[in-house]
């Protein structure tokens, strides 16, 4: 173990409140960002768990999650995590063996972060380096005995998907994203015996599957793997009281099949599904599978569809969803104009959250001249307090009839496209309440006259938080936007010149200002 003398210099502490300031943070991240081993760390947590309480062991924890932002933390800041014990900590795949050293075979003394990331820097997968950090990667998992999110990219094979099965006795949210996982790692997650042709016969009959592991597991996301529809029925078979499935790159009619089948008296209020809180379908819905989901998951909460523009097809899909009591939170792709206002209108009072996606120019278009009725249906949702509207590039929007106050609840709007200053002021004048503004995908980027535009109805008064992309503002901009904007405290998305020029302007006035 490195002695504190022989660590790089520190300048001295002045005070104990300093031990937890961001100077010390700080310090550590230069410490750690050039890749030294853990070793020192050991040192500095021994002698600052003998002078620091525990609350402030965990300030420091926390301010060094911050600061690593969503970077992967380096070999010693992640053994500063796993030792003082932070909620949420960010591992490279390389860097498990180092902090699996530290491992005595009992738990930290914080018993671990709450969430963990692992991430390779190699985009290719490559199975031989992913089992050579398998056993470190089973060290960590069971020393951390608080964690309940694990996120998993760029390396998550069918070995690390049991791996993680047999180490996590608590998880409840898994995210795997960018993988050669496939079905038979599902399998081995859930650490079910039979084979996979054998599951899936037990689905056929009805059958009860007997998971040995994962019975936690409440929230399960593979985004770009190769888990398919077999996968997702083990899934939704095994876990009843799975809250949250994202079914991005199956079509979930596959999966219903596989479960339900295809005859539509056989739909009933089963075991499957019944506890789902959120799904997401990113695949089109025909009709009657809708019709098996509406009957299946009576508690929804929140809703992810892809309609076929048809109107047809789709007012039949989202009619069976109005009898949803608990559904408040609707995404909704592609979906015809006409299908959407008569949901609105039946069910729109219920809906706290609502986003509107269109992903090519279509005949009927949200915003075009056959969907006017939009905005005064919109008005119907007295609860709505999240609204984003994602337009197709070459949409251009109507301007709304005159409805003061529309939506009065209305705290948070997200517009993408290139249209975005031009809605938002049709939108803002009709939210006096409105709190949180992100545009995104903005045609040439976001000038100070398209801020003006957005200002000149007056209808930011209340805004509190900016998140921009693409933007092109200049400071008198920006400085223009905080005056009519006198409640402005956080901007997100500042070129890093502009972000440096307003910190020194921030610090000389004394401004409350975010601009991480």
């Amino acid at each position: 173990m490195t002695p504190l003398h022989r660590m790089p210099p520190l300048r001295p502490v002045r005070s104990l409140e300093e031990l937890t300031s961001d100077w010390l943070a700080d310090q550590l991240w230069q410490l750690g960002a050039d890749g030294r081993p853990p070793e020192p760390a050991l040192a500095l947590c021994s002698h600052l768990q003998r002078h620091l309480a525990p609350p402030l062991q965990r300030q420091l924890a926390q301010r060094l999650e911050r600061r690593c932002g969503s970077r992967p933390a380096g070999p010693l800041l992640a053994a500063l995590g796993y030792l003082l014990g932070g909620r949420r900590l960010q591992l490279r795949l390389q860097d498990l063996g180092a902090v699996s050293q530290l491992s005595t075979g009992a738990p930290p003394p914080s018993g671990g972060p709450r969430a963990l990331a692992v991430r390779s820097e190699n985009p290719l997968w490559d199975e031989q380096e992913v089992a050579e950090h398998a056993p470190a990667l089973a060290r960590v998992l069971t020393d951390f005995t608080q964690l309940v999110s694990l996120e998993l990219t760029n390396h998550c094979t069918n070995t690390v998907l049991a791996v993680v099965g047999r180490c996590c006795r608590r998880l409840v949210k898994l995210h795997v994203e960018l993988s050669m996982a496939d079905n038979e790692g599902v399998r081995l997650l859930l650490g079910l015996p039979d084979s996979m042709e054998q599951c899936l016969q037990m689905c056929r009959r009805g059958t009860p599957l007997s998971p040995t592991q994962m019975d936690t597991l409440r929230e399960v996301c593979f985004e770009s793997t190769m888990v398919g529809t077999h996968g997702y029925i083990l899934l939704l078979q095994a876990l009843p009281k799975m809250h949250v499935c994202r079914v991005t790159e199956v079509d979930i009619a596959d999966v219903i099949d596989g479960i339900y089948g295809a005859d539509p008296s056989t739909w009933r209020p089963m075991v499957p599904c019944y506890s789902l809180r959120r799904l997401e379908c990113r695949y089109q819905l025909q009709a009657q599978h809708a019709e098996c989901l509406a009957r299946c998951c009576r508690h929804l909460q929140h809703l992810c569809l892809r309609g076929r523009h048809s109107a047809r097809n789709d007012l039949m899909m989202l009619h069976w969803f109005t009898s949803l009591s608990d559904l408040t939170s609707l995404e909704l792709i592609d979906v015809h104009p006409a299908a959407l206002l008569e949901f609105l209108d039946i069910a729109g009072r219920r809906l706290s959250s609502l986003h509107l996606v269109e992903t090519s120019r279509a005949s009927a278009s949200l915003f075009s001249d056959q969907a006017r009725h939009l905005f005064p249906s919109l008005r119907l949702c007295l609860g709505l307090s999240s609204l984003r509207l994602t337009l197709a590039a070459d949409v251009t929007p109507v301007s709304p009839p005159p409805t003061q106050r529309a939506l009065p609840s209305l705290v948070r709007l997200g517009i993408e496209g290139a249209r975005a200053p031009e809605v938002t002021r049709l939108l803002s004048a009709s939210a006096p309440r409105l709190q949180e503004l992100e545009l995104e995908g903005l045609a040439g980027g976001l000038t100070d006259e398209a801020v003006q535009s957005v200002l000149a109805d007056g209808g930011l008064r209340e805004l509190r938080r900016l998140q921009l992309t693409d933007c092109e503002m200049t400071e008198a901009g920006v400085e223009s936007l905080l005056t009519e904007c006198p409640l402005l405290h956080c901007i997100s998305g500042l070129g890093e010149g502009l972000a440096t020029q307003l910190r020194c302007r921030a610090s000389e006035n004394n401004w409350n200002l975010d601009l991480s």
